[in-house]
Order: C-alpha cells, then structure tokens, then sequence
C-alpha cells in the first residue's frame, strides 16, 4: 500500500534535485515539488479525487490549472518571465515545461555564483506566481 500510495503523490523523476543556496528553504522546496508535478493544481486536485468547480485556471480562465500552464504558459506567468529576462538582460523564450527551462537554461553563459543567483530569482518568480494564484482563489 506504502509504495501505491508514494507512486501516486511522489512520483519518480529522473531529474537531480536543484537547491539555490541564495533563496529560502521554502522556496527550494516550492520549486522541487512543481518540478515534480506535485503542487496541488486544480488538475491535480481532479486526478486525486478532490471535487473542485473547474478545472480552468483561476488567474485567466482559459485553460487546464496545471503546473506547466500556471508557471510557464498562463499569460501572467509569461509576463512575469519576460520581465525577468529584461531584467538580466537575456534573450526571452517561450517555456511550455520545466525541460525546456532546463535546457535554456544550460546555455546561458554567466559564472557560476551569478548562474545561481538567477535560478533563485526564476524560483522566487514562480514561487509568487503560485502565491497570486493561490490568493486569487481565496476571494
């Protein structure tokens, strides 16, 4: 039962753990679980059972509330990500998965502290994308 039960809420990722040392703890574990199809969407709350009014994303209304969509496609997220690039003066692309943030990601060319300090602010983004999702819904 133990392994049935950590196959549906943990599933497996042949992914290595990412931990920015420049970002609080909460938010490290934020993104390793969005990077795990693990934060409660309303999609996943459908695929674990938990009754909900739509499956339509609460911040545009205009698809599926699934991890991809709200920190990669949503138009919100979009904007935020755009912003981010702006600010450190690179080279935006549209995301659709955490895969294709990835291999951006691999190209760019910064040393390595500076590197971090990026993927903390692109972890911190999302954490606020998720946070103004989750505050939308309260209302």
């Amino acid at each position: 039962v133990r392994n049935y039960i950590d196959a549906i809420f943990l599933p497996s990722s042949s992914e290595v753990t990412r931990w920015v040392k420049s970002v609080p703890i909460k938010i490290n574990i934020f993104t390793w679980r969005a990077r795990r199809d693990c934060l409660p969407t309303r999609a996943n709350l459908i695929h674990r059972g938990v009754n909900v009014d739509s499956v339509l994303c609460s911040i545009c209304l205009l698809e599926e509330e699934d991890v991809q969509h709200v920190l990669f496609l949503c138009q919100l997220a979009q904007a935020v990500l755009q912003r981010v690039c702006r600010w450190w003066d690179l080279k935006w692309k549209q995301w659709g998965l955490f895969f294709d943030w990835n291999l951006w990601f691999s190209t760019i060319r910064l040393k390595s502290k500076v590197k971090s300090l990026l993927e903390g602010v692109f972890s911190v983004a999302w954490w606020s994308i998720w946070v103004f999702l989750n505050r939308v819904v309260d209302f």
